[in-house]
């Protein structure tokens, strides 16, 4: 299944996902306002919490690869019951495995979140489990860590990235869920700097 086979676009050009999930009895009843999953393969994301959420996950789309970035998850502009949103793709194919970061650092008991770090717990979760490293995902993870710094990523915490393991039990370096960048994941936040009533203190305490 691909996106398109959702649904149909729309009047303002967005992919409407409306009928498909009532047709198919998605699992949204009781998070319908927030995110679920379309089927196992897609999960919609609403601007449930904060106004500029969605947008920041499709600028981060577009703008990543151009700092070498190539492992994200894919986004794109839907409709969902009259709400805009953005629908994702799993991040591993059915025959891949995932990871969370948090998940390795889980494992060994270890929660220390320097880049060094992470990159020795990935390599030594791959020695253990007969995985194969490369040193691209080191390579990965400080142009990541460049990134986020560069774009003031304020939740790249050890939920929000990790490692694919393809049939081949080669790993990668995966992220997802950019949507706090530049403070875009709290739209309070950016409206008291358009009334120029935002204290430094403030900004010091976030």
């Amino acid at each position: 299944m691909n996106l398109s086979s959702l649904g149909e676009s729309n009047l303002n050009g967005l992919l409407d996902i409306t009928p498909f999930v009532m047709e198919h009895k998605s699992e949204i009843l009781e998070n319908r306002d927030k995110k679920f999953w379309v089927t196992p393969q897609f999960m919609f994301k609403s601007f449930f919490k904060h106004e500029f959420e969605c947008y920041s996950d499709i600028f981060n789309k577009l703008l990543m690869p151009k700092m070498g970035l190539h492992n994200s998850c894919d986004y794109r502009m839907v409709t969902f019951d009259n709400k805009t949103g953005v629908v994702t793709e799993r991040i591993n194919k059915e025959n891949e495995t995932f990871f969370m970061i948090f998940d390795i650092m889980k494992h060994y008991n270890f929660y220390n979140f320097s880049l060094e770090v992470i990159n020795e717990l990935i390599k030594h979760f791959c020695l253990d489990n007969d995985y194969t490293y490369t040193n691209e995902i080191k390579s990965e993870l400080e142009r990541l860590y460049l990134y986020d710094l560069l774009t003031m990523q304020q939740d790249r915490g050890p939920l929000n990235f990790g490692i694919v393991i393809d049939q081949n039990k080669q790993a990668k370096l995966v992220y997802y869920d950019h949507a706090n960048m530049m403070f875009m994941g709290d739209d309070g936040l950016i409206q008291r700097f358009k009334n120029g009533n935002y204290t430094v203190q403030e900004f010091d305490e976030n």
